[in-house]
């Protein structure tokens, strides 16, 4: 499921439009999940994840995860960085930055060193800041 993105420059900022033009981010290439995709059950990558589709599980990524417009996510997710544009519900452990964009709505826990909640987002649950030299349990 790889494909090559498209960049686009914004005030510095690399965008991607991949397959998905709702989830733009910061991605070179990747695996996408459609918006007619199901996945059930535990999903791990080592590369860029756009999710358009629905996701119900365990998520763990090395790079970014972006959850685009039409995508929905009910699963524990464990990623370096977590972008919330669709709907996602579950506990996220992020060790750089999440940030959920106006359209994106987020209900659980999460944890980041980084939090940013844009104007129209909801975010419903619980935050923790990870302090700086905060090592994950394992």
């Amino acid at each position: 499921m790889a494909f090559k993105a498209v960049k686009k420059e914004d005030k510095g900022e690399k965008y991607s439009t991949g397959y998905s033009d709702s989830a733009p981010g910061q991605v070179e290439s990747g695996s996408f999940i459609g918006e007619t995709m199901k996945i059930k059950g535990d999903f791990i990558s080592d590369e860029d994840v756009i999710i358009e589709g629905n996701v119900t599980g365990n998520i763990k990524i090395s790079k970014t995860l972006t959850i685009g417009k039409k995508g929905e996510v009910t699963a524990d997710i464990d990623a370096n960085k977590v972008r919330i544009i669709g709907f996602a519900k579950g506990s996220i452990n992020a060790s750089n930055k999440v940030e959920i964009l106006p359209q994106g709505r987020y209900y659980g826990n999460l944890k980041s060193k980084v939090l940013v909640v844009e104007e129209g987002a909801i975010l419903i649950g619980e935050v923790n800041k990870e302090k700086e030299g905060e090592k994950k349990k394992e």
